[in-house]
C-alpha cells in the first residue's frame, strides 16, 4: 500500500509538471491557490505580531506612543533590549546563514536561479520578524509578509515538482498578492512586481499574476473588522498653483536623502557582518539603542501607522519634525542594521512623510501666505523617498493615488519621484533591496 502511494504521488506530480507546461489553465487554477494561500498568510501574519506587541505590553494598543504612554520606561527598556537578545540568539541559531541573507534578498536569489525557499527559512524568518515587530523594532511588516507567502508558494511548487517558469510565475504571484494584501492596493501589488520582481516575464504572464493579486484582495475583505486599511486615506483639496521651483527641489533632497540613508544603513549590515563582535549580540546592541531613543520619542518604534495619519493632519513645526526624522532615522539604523528581521516599506514611507511634512513646513516659512495643500508635499515627501529606497517609482506614485484619488495632484507627486530618481541614477545609487542582494550574494561569495 505504501508503495502504491508512492508511485501514485510521483506519477500524479509527474502529471502536473507536464500538464502546467502544456495547458496554462494550471497555472492560472494554481495562480488562485497561490493567491488565497498568500493573503491568509499576511493576514496571520499580521495578527501574530499584533498579538505579540499586545501581550508583551498588556495593551490594547499596537500603537508604541499610546503604549508608551501607560508603559513604564524601564519595562520598555527591558523588553527592548530583553527582546533584541532573544531575537538575536533565535536569528543565529534557528534562521539560516545567522539570518544573513534571509527575508528580500534570498526571495531576489531564489526567482533569479530557480531555486526553492525552503519551510524552515520561511517559517524561522517570520517568527524573527514577528517578534521584531512585536517588541517595538522600526521594521516594516510588508516585506516579512512577503517572505512568508512566498515560501508557502515555494513548498507548493516543490510538493508539485514545478519548476523554471512556472516557479517563477507563482513567486511573483506571492509577491504581489501578499503585499496587495497588507496595503489593500491589487495595483500597487502587481506594479510592484513589474518593478521589483519580474525577470523575463512576458504580459501573457501578468495575467495569472493579476488574478491571484485580485483574489488575495477579495479574500482580505473578510478580515475588514480585525484588519481594516491603512488609515492614511485622505481627501486632499488641491488648490492649483504648486510651483515647479518646489517640487523640483524637493525631489533633488529626497534623491540625495535617500542616497546617504542608503548608504549608511548598508555600511552597518556591513560592519555587523564582519564584525568580531558574536553576530547574537548586535540585536541587544540594538535594543539598547531603541530604549534610548523610547524616551523622548517612542514614536520611532514600531511601524508608526497613527503617527502617518498625524503628520498627514496635523501641521507642525520645524523643528519637532527635525528631531522626530533624526530619531526615526537612528531607529531604523537600530533595528535594521543591528540585526532586526523585517522590512524597510514602512520605515521609509514613515520617513518620507515626516521629510515632506518638514519640507512644508519650511516653505511656510519662506511664502508669507503659506503654501496651498502642505498634504502635497508631505505625500510627495514619501513618494520620492520610498522610490529611490525601494526602486519602485511607478508603485509609490500608485500608492499616492490610492491615498488622494486625485489625478492632478498625482502628477504633481509623480514630478517630485522623477527627480528623485534622475538625481538617484546620477549617483549611480541602486535601491536598498539590490544593494543589500549584491553584498550578500556577490560581494561574499
Amino acid at each position: 500500500m505504501s508503495l502504491f502511494s508512492l508511485r501514485h504521488k510521483k506519477h500524479l506530480t509527474d502529471r502536473l509538471g507536464f500538464i502546467q507546461e502544456a495547458h496554462p489553465i494550471y497555472i492560472y487554477l494554481l495562480s488562485f491557490v497561490v493567491g488565497v494561500l498568500s493573503s491568509l498568510a499576511t493576514v496571520g501574519f499580521i495578527k501574530l505580531y499584533e498579538l505579540i506587541t499586545r501581550f508583551i505590553y498588556n495593551s490594547p494598543s499596537t500603537n508604541f506612543t499610546e503604549i508608551a504612554e501607560t508603559t513604564p520606561l524601564w519595562y520598555l527598556f527591558l523588553i527592548l533590549t530583553a527582546g533584541g537578545a532573544l531575537i538575536g540568539l533565535f536569528t543565529f541559531y534557528f534562521v539560516p546563514y545567522h539570518g544573513h541573507g534571509q527575508g528580500f534578498p534570498h526571495l531576489l536569489y531564489s526567482y533569479r536561479h530557480h531555486s526553492y525557499i525552503t519551510p524552515q527559512e520561511g517559517i524561522s524568518t517570520t517568527i524573527a520578524s514577528s517578534l521584531s515587530l512585536g517588541v517595538g523594532a522600526s521594521v516594516g511588516r510588508e516585506m516579512p509578509g512577503i517572505f512568508f507567502s512566498t515560501s508557502i508558494t515555494s513548498w507548493l511548487c516543490q510538493i508539485l515538482r514545478l519548476k523554471g517558469h512556472t516557479l517563477r510565475v507563482l513567486m511573483s504571484a506571492a509577491v504581489g498578492t501578499s503585499l496587495a494584501t497588507s496595503l489593500h492596493s491589487s495595483f500597487v501589488g502587481i506594479f510592484f512586481v513589474i518593478e521589483i520582481i519580474t525577470f523575463s516575464l512576458t504580459t501573457l504572464d501578468l495575467l495569472p499574476i493579476s488574478l491571484a493579486i485580485f483574489t488575495g484582495v477579495f479574500i482580505r475583505e473578510f478580515f475588514s473588522e480585525i484588519l481594516p486599511p491603512i488609515a492614511l486615506h485622505l481627501s486632499v483639496p488641491y488648490e492649483g498653483g504648486i510651483p515647479f521651483l518646489n517640487l523640483f527641489a524637493l525631489g533633488i533632497i529626497c534623491g540625495l536623502l535617500a542616497y546617504l540613508f542608503i548608504k549608511t544603513l548598508a555600511f552597518t549590515i556591513r560592519s555587523s557582518y564582519y564584525s568580531h563582535i558574536p553576530k547574537w549580540m548586535w540585536p541587544l546592541f540594538g535594543g539598547l539603542g531603541l530604549s534610548l531613543i523610547a524616551i523622548n520619542f517612542p514614536e520611532a518604534l514600531g511601524l508608526g501607522f497613527g503617527e502617518m495619519s498625524i503628520l498627514l493632519r496635523d501641521s507642525i513645526p520645524v523643528m519637532p519634525l527635525l528631531f522626530l526624522l533624526v530619531a526615526k532615522y537612528l531607529a531604523i539604523i537600530f533595528s535594521l542594521g543591528f540585526g532586526f528581521s523585517g522590512g524597510i516599506f514602512t520605515p521609509s514611507i514613515f520617513w518620507g512623510l515626516a521629510l515632506g511634512a518638514c519640507y512644508a513646513s519650511l516653505l511656510n516659512l519662506v511664502y508669507s501666505g503659506g503654501v496651498h495643500t502642505p498634504e502635497m508635499y508631505i505625500l510627495a515627501g514619501a513618494a520620492g523617498f520610498s522610490s529611490v529606497t525601494l526602486g519602485a517609482p511607478i508603485t509609490l506614485t500608485l500608492l499616492a493615488f490610492e491615498i488622494t484619488r486625485d489625478i492632478e495632484l498625482t502628477l504633481n507627486i509623480f514630478i517630485v519621484v522623477f527627480f528623485a530618481q534622475v538625481t538617484m541614477k546620477v549617483l549611480h545609487l541602486k535601491s536598498f533591496f539590490h544593494t543589500q542582494y549584491q553584498f550578500l550574494y556577490e560581494d561574499c561569495t
